[in-house]
């Protein structure tokens, strides 16, 4: 039988290594992705995205053009799968989120990655540009339809 220091010890160290793991396995990626979902908790979405669900049907052929737009304006940053390791990406300080792990995320609503696509990372310090004047926002709902199935 194993003494009670002991096995505290155990515990406490088996402890540390699973945080140590979960962080590690997050990466900077979702780090980054705790800043923005701090911020989200201080002051809220902007009103212009508050609340916003997605009015895109999730139809095979938005499916397919979500999948399109993501391989034009995403994959080279957040990777084919999007797991944030993407070529251009592997150089960037901190690096892309990994959106496959971020979509399943409680705070990942519609509004949510409208607002992240929309705006962009520049309030948070990381390079992923505003796509509000690159894509409408139809063609960001058939993304996001597509990220939801990564």
């Amino acid at each position: 039988m194993l003494k009670r220091p002991f096995l505290s010890l155990l515990i406490f160290i088996s402890s540390l290594t699973a945080v140590y793991l979960v962080y590690a396995q997050m990466g900077r990626g979702m780090m980054q992705s705790m800043v923005r979902h701090h911020y989200i908790m201080r002051y809220g979405i902007s009103e212009k995205y508050r609340g916003k669900s997605n009015p895109i049907a999730l139809t095979e052929e938005n499916l397919a053009k979500g999948k399109q737009l993501y391989s034009t304006f995403c994959t080279a940053c957040h990777g084919s799968k999007g797991y944030g390791d993407g070529p251009a990406g592997k150089s960037l300080n901190p690096r892309p989120a990994n959106l496959s792990s971020t979509v399943n995320q409680p705070m990942t609503t519609d509004s949510f990655l409208l607002w992240t696509i929309s705006e962009g990372g520049t309030a948070f310090k990381t390079a992923m540009p505003p796509f509000k004047e690159a894509i409408s926002e139809e063609d960001i709902w058939k993304i996001i339809l597509y990220l939801y199935k990564l």
